[in-house]
């Protein structure tokens, strides 16, 4: 965990099936709502564009979870494009796990994602 005077950044991992989803929650000190960010695989989650989103969202007192959808093994054998009930099913599994976190299981909540 790192912590900073307004926020705390914890490494997280969701268990899915036979999958694990790793990403970053980011809470502030007292936060109002959380937004979720999920990315296609770790690169995404790195990138500065999805970096700065959850910077601007974080200093106006907003949570972020920003999470990969697909497994590191996944990366390299991306599922189809068409395949929406795959990454449907994860987020479902994601906005559960997160209902649970004593932390901001109790947050009005929220999704953002931007892409190709």
């Amino acid at each position: 965990m790192k912590t900073s005077e307004r926020q705390s950044t914890y490494p997280v991992a969701i268990d899915f099936g036979s999958a694990r989803l790793h990403g970053e929650l980011c809470v502030p000190q007292s936060p109002v709502a959380l937004v979720v960010l999920p990315h296609e695989g770790s690169s995404m989650r790195h990138c500065p564009g999805s970096r700065s989103v959850a910077q601007r969202l974080q200093a106006r007192g907003i949570a972020c979870l920003v999470v990969d959808l697909l497994t590191i093994d996944e990366e390299f054998v991306r599922p189809s494009k068409d395949d929406l009930e795959q990454p449907a099913s994860r987020i479902v599994a994601v906005l559960d796990w997160l209902t649970h976190d004593p932390l901001v299981g109790k947050l009005p909540l929220g999704l953002y994602s931007y892409g190709k």
